[in-house]
């Protein structure tokens, strides 16, 4: 919420018009509501990279209807949802001319990488932690290198699958940071920590000072 103004003094003072003619009514309603994941006009206009916050809130507010009365998590449920989600985002990228940044990022196409996190979180303790550390090793690289290997052949289409296979390969190297944790420098864990606010500063500093530096 104080992105959306720290960036409408921004491109205010560089007159941005294009940027400042985004903020409409709506716009920055769909932002402050955290919906804008699923309003292509307000996906990554008003603050850049505040889609991925927008999915983090849509999945929240989700998650606990996917859950039983005794707390255990319902994979099929999700799993079908995800499925509808990634067909929604074939959908409006094939036929409906989505752009690529909203077929991308749109809370359709990124429900999957939540649901992989849930797995995650279950699988850890009752299988993963018994994996050797080489074994999760090579499981991380291959699923990178698969993820690299379809940017490169389907560079325009693999922005509705790729994300599946690099949230997989997070979810191997997790294992990995958790075995060789003492090799992790504390400025590292610090910038973790803090992710977010770093988030919000790294954008301003790219986001905006490119806009200086490169013309358009």
């Amino acid at each position: 919420v104080v992105g959306i103004f720290v960036y409408a003094a921004w491109y205010w003072m560089l007159e941005d018009s294009t940027s400042l003619a985004s903020f409409t009514i709506g716009n920055v309603a769909a932002n402050i509501l955290m919906v804008n994941a699923v309003v292509p006009s307000a996906q990554n206009t008003i603050v850049p990279g505040g889609w991925s916050i927008s999915c983090i809130a849509l999945f929240s507010f989700l998650f606990p209807f996917f859950l039983s009365a005794s707390g255990q998590v319902r994979f099929k449920a999700l799993f079908v949802t995800s499925a509808i989600g990634l067909a929604i985002s074939a959908i409006g990228y094939w036929f409906l001319e989505w752009s690529r940044q909203y077929s991308y990022c749109s809370f359709f196409n990124q429900f999957i990488v939540f649901v992989m996190g849930a797995m995650y979180f279950v699988a850890r303790p009752r299988k993963l932690l018994k994996m050797n550390a080489w074994s999760a090793f090579c499981v991380f690289a291959g699923l990178l290198a698969m993820a690299v290997f379809c940017v490169m052949i389907d560079r325009s289409n693999s922005i509705l699958y790729r994300h599946v296979l690099v949230a997989a390969a997070f979810c191997f190297m997790l294992l990995l940071l958790e075995r060789w944790h003492r090799l992790i420098p504390r400025w590292l864990e610090w910038i973790g920590r803090h992710s977010y606010e770093i988030f919000i500063l790294h954008f301003i500093a790219i986001w905006a000072m490119a806009r200086i530096i490169i013309p358009v």
